[in-house]
């Protein structure tokens, strides 16, 4: 099947197909293929395993570095955004007063 990422690495079997490739093997008794083909196969199917878990490792790690950024920012950014922006209520109230008194006076 074709259930599989575009950036997926298919290169003629997965490490099933390499283990039951090993078994056949060792039950026909072709020892040569043992010990050569099929451990081979096995042994690129895990480092190729082991690296795709290390490359999902170090994203995770970047990810949970950003969130930790993120969490320390988030609440500073609200926290200055609402010192330059929210209203201050007494300054505006005061500025009201003199705009009626400069109103009434002319």
């Amino acid at each position: 099947p074709l259930n599989f990422s575009d950036s997926a690495m298919v290169s003629g079997g997965s490490i099933f197909d390499m283990v039951i490739y090993l078994r056949d093997r060792f039950y026909a008794g072709d020892s040569e293929v043992v010990g050569g083909r099929a451990l081979k196969g096995i042994d690129l199917a895990i480092n190729s395993l082991t690296t795709t878990l290390a490359e999902v490792g170090a994203r995770d790690n970047r990810l949970q570095v950003t969130m930790d950024k993120l969490s320390y920012e988030l609440p500073e950014f609200i926290k200055r955004n609402s010192e330059e922006v929210d209203l201050d209520l007494s300054e505006a109230i005061m500025e009201l007063k003199m705009l009626e008194y400069t109103h009434k006076a002319a």
